[in-house]
């Protein structure tokens, strides 16, 4: 059977219809669209037998190519996957925040930091914060989180780092978060630093490493984990480490020297004026007071001038320097007019103790230092004042033998 001759009306249908509208194409008036019927004749041709080979010199050349064109565009179409149009949306830009919505996002992301509440950190950082900002006095976040001692703190941190944050990003002393994790004893935050890769032989503007820093705050743990990590490390590593850790030692025992030596000199210079102010009890007790009062003026007047942080307000700050300098006057008029010490040993007595107190606050370079050391407090005041006002008491004499 001529399965060809079979199906010959069919065909015909379809080459009339083409023409019918290939003519159409011709006459239509410019500007109009003539590509909306040819989707209602795609079933036509679809509905030709697949297993028929239709002769190629059966089909005409349409007179409008575009109908051709528009004719074939839904057997195009439905040969297309889903996965070859698919496309993917582009991710939400961050918004952009005015200068208050700005403020208000640092704020409290820097709180909720310090608080240790990481999915509020994760939130605010959603919203348009800042992954690397930092508090009033220059610390980072990511230090604010690790100077935390539970558990709470290394979350905020691996969020944190999650969200890109510069893990050796320093504060305004040069410290980075190993430094601050390193002082707050908080071992697992170190070990996760550590394996982070953050810089653990930085130093920081005074030439000190996290490794010190943990050392002078009693955490031998975090010494002995820092050591470790470092004997795992190749030995070029361990080699410059130890170095590093050498170079401060030296540095740390030449300042304490340097001190020794200037305590050691003063002393030598002030043998006879001590013997001249030990001569009776109350000699010494005036002396004592002498200088203490003008170390702990000088104290106070010390913190006022650099605006350093202490348990009073300005005026109670005053008020302190006030009292202390009264005081000193007392027990120098004392010892000139009732003991009858010279003037200028007398004198003397005052000047050095206000420069021994000067000299050791000035050795910190910024008032945060100071205040990690535990200057501006009364304790500090009275500990440091009370050694400068005993070097002034002579020793006692030897007995005869």
């Amino acid at each position: 059977m001529n399965l060809t001759s079979n199906y010959l009306p069919l065909l015909s249908l379809v080459i009339g219809v083409s023409a019918s509208f290939a003519a159409y194409g011709a006459d239509a008036p410019a500007g109009e669209q003539v590509v909306q019927e040819p989707a209602a004749i795609a079933p036509t041709l679809i509905a030709v037998p697949p297993a028929i080979e239709m002769p190629v010199t059966a089909t005409p050349v349409p007179a409008n190519p575009s109908a051709t064109s528009a004719a074939t565009t839904p057997t195009t179409t439905s040969a297309t996957t889903p996965e070859a149009v698919e496309k993917k949306p582009d991710s939400a830009p961050k918004p952009v925040l005015s200068e208050k919505e700005q403020k208000k996002l640092r704020d409290e992301i820097i709180y909720r930091t310090s608080l240790g509440r990481a999915s509020d950190v994760k939130i605010l950082l959603e919203q348009g914060a800042s992954v690397d900002e930092t508090n009033q006095s220059g610390v980072p976040l990511i230090s604010l989180a690790s100077s935390r001692t539970d558990a709470q703190g290394i979350d905020v941190v691996k969020t944190l780092l999650e969200a890109g944050a510069d893990i050796n990003k320093v504060d305004s002393r040069g410290r980075n978060a190993l430094f601050y994790s390193a002082k707050s004893g908080n071992r697992k935050t170190v070990e996760y630093l550590l394996a982070k890769n953050i810089k653990y032989a930085a130093v920081d503007s005074a030439g000190y490493n996290a490794r010190v820093i943990a050392y002078q705050t009693g955490n031998n743990e975090i010494v002995e984990i820092l050591d470790g990590f470092v004997r795992g490390q190749n030995e070029a590593v361990r080699k410059q480490y130890d170095e590093a850790n050498k170079e401060i030692a030296e540095k740390y025992k030449q300042f304490n020297d340097k001190i020794q030596a200037q305590l050691k000199k003063e002393a030598d210079e002030q043998n006879k004026i001590k013997r001249a102010a030990s001569q009776t009890g109350a000699i010494q007790e005036a002396v004592r007071g002498l200088s203490f009062s003008s170390c702990s003026a000088s104290y106070w007047q010390f913190c006022y001038t650099v605006k350093q942080q202490t348990q009073f307000d300005a005026k109670g700050i005053v008020n302190n320097i006030n009292s202390q300098n009264n005081r000193a006057t007392e027990f120098l008029n004392s010892l000139i007019k009732t003991y009858y010490i010279r003037s200028d040993v007398a004198q003397n007595i005052l000047t050095v103790s206000a420069d021994v107190i000067k000299t050791q606050l000035s050795e910190f370079a910024t008032n945060e230092e100071r205040k990690d050391n535990g200057i501006g407090t009364v304790d500090d005041m009275q500990r440091r004042c009370s050694l400068i006002a005993d070097t002034w008491q002579a020793a006692p004499k030897k007995a005869d033998k």
